[in-house]
């Protein structure tokens, strides 16, 4: 058996269920998919809303068991050490506070090797995830993205000071504690980055208990990748006629049972046999792709640009505001308030067609308007770009023909000549793939 054959094989041992023909497979481009092949049971499809896997509370990593199997095996004053500096450090992220101690119970698994109960799910996860708080600085100035580096920036530093601070000691800790034969090359720094970059992009949110979103590492229903396709967008138009809520979507579909002690996860939409399974992760633009899951979806239908306002903005935002491809605001509360204002402010100067904010907002040409001043903004913030669309996937072609010669994902190898290499050296090539991949999305919009 392979690792993904084993893992499979561990999934269902372990009270696991899914689909009888879906099997997990390594591919090229997206590491481990869930595919649906033909089985025994000739199931040649999955239905809308169908139930595809359900996985068990005890194989499931949270905050909760994680905190409380490292209280019951380090000191007390390394337990509130660990507190304190992740406080001290991620104060009002709690989502990032859960994927943190996630990340820390991983890698104590990790160092337990072959006498891991998770041990054929570690094997199976990515070998190295990558997302935004992994770049160099080389990486964060070829983004072409001021804000983006500097979070990045501010991510990496979190994480660096929670180490130093306590971590580190702590975790050696509890691995001489769990086995003196416990192999600390799991308690690494990088290896820290890695899971909670893991964790971030594929621990599920779900709001059963409380207003406070509880993060669930959910083995198997974790290598479900992110599609939001033609099909997938009519349907969800369709069901927002049902449900006032589109932020609901995602948990339509992946639900806590409190009566089995297991979280189901269903599809979002049809599959035949030979479909990799996908769903939709949510209505995201691609900074937040890039920040937590670490990789950018082509023509994603919500993704927006910063661009200014054309006056101060008195609705509680910027002056500057993230629009989508529409001219329509993404980010602000009070969209509506806020579009308004820019009718009037827009409108009222040309030849006084309108002289309150409703009527603006009603004019027959408020959009025309509109369209028009963000499309103009959007071409001077291209203009001051270092590269244009055509530039950038010339890069990106050029970077994958590089990767596939040469069959090396680091770029900074010091011992390559050619000018292609040297054009990437200093960078890793998975972090350059993704920051051309967000220029261009970014230039497209």
């Amino acid at each position: 058996l392979d690792n993904n054959d084993t893992f499979q094989k561990w999934f269902v041992d372990h009270g696991g269920w899914m689909v009888p023909s879906l099997k997990l497979e390594k591919t090229e481009e997206y590491g481990n998919v869930l595919k649906l092949t033909k089985s025994e049971r000739d199931i040649r499809i999955i239905s809308h809303k169908d139930r595809m896997i359900e996985i068990p509370l005890n194989i499931v990593f949270t905050k909760e068991k994680a905190s409380k199997k490292l209280k019951s095996i380090v000191s007390t004053q390394s337990y509130l050490k660990v507190l304190e500096v992740i406080q001290k450090h991620l104060p009002n992220d709690l989502l990032e506070q859960q994927d943190t101690w996630i990340a820390i119970d991983l890698m104590l698994e990790c160092s337990k090797g072959v006498n891991s109960l998770w041990y054929p799910y570690l094997q199976a996860l990515s070998p190295r995830q990558q997302r935004l708080s992994s770049f160099n600085e080389k990486e964060y100035d070829f983004l072409q993205d001021g804000s983006l580096a500097s979070f990045g920036r501010s991510q990496r530093r979190a994480y660096n000071s929670m180490w130093n601070e306590g971590l580190r000691e702590c975790l050696k800790e509890a691995a001489n504690y769990l086995s003196p034969e416990a192999s600390t090359s799991c308690l690494t720094l990088d290896n820290f980055h890695h899971y909670v970059a893991l964790v971030a992009s594929r621990a599920m949110i779900l709001n059963h208990v409380s207003d406070n979103p509880i993060k669930y590492l959910t083995p198997m229903a974790d290598m479900i990748n992110h599609d939001d396709s033609q099909q997938q967008q009519q349907q969800q138009q369709e069901e927002s006629l049902q449900h006032s809520d589109d932020s609901s979507h995602f948990h339509r579909y992946h639900q806590y049972q409190q009566e089995s002690q297991s979280i189901v996860v269903y599809a979002d939409r049809p599959f035949a046999v030979g479909d990799v399974i996908v769903e939709e992760y949510g209505k995201l633009d691609n900074s937040l792709y890039l920040t937590v899951f670490g990789f950018i979806p082509q023509n994603n239908p919500n993704h927006c640009v910063m661009l200014p306002l054309p006056f101060h903005n008195n609705h509680g935002g910027a002056d500057e505001e993230c629009i989508r491809r529409d001219g329509t605001v993404l980010h602000n509360n009070n969209n509506i308030e806020l579009e308004k204002a820019l009718a009037l402010h827009l409108l009222s100067p040309t030849a006084n067609i309108c002289n309150t904010k409703e009527e603006c907002w009603s004019h027959p040409d408020r959009k025309r308007i509109l369209q028009s001043y963000w499309s103009s903004a959007a071409q001077r913030k291209l203009d001051k770009s270092p590269t244009t669309l055509h530039d950038d996937e010339a890069l990106l072609k050029n970077l994958l023909q590089d990767s596939s010669s040469s069959g090396n994902d680091d770029a900074g190898d010091p011992s390559s000549s050619s000018s292609s290499s040297l054009l990437w050296r200093g960078m890793n090539r998975d972090h350059a793939r993704m920051a051309l991949a967000f220029r261009i999305e970014e230039k497209k919009v």
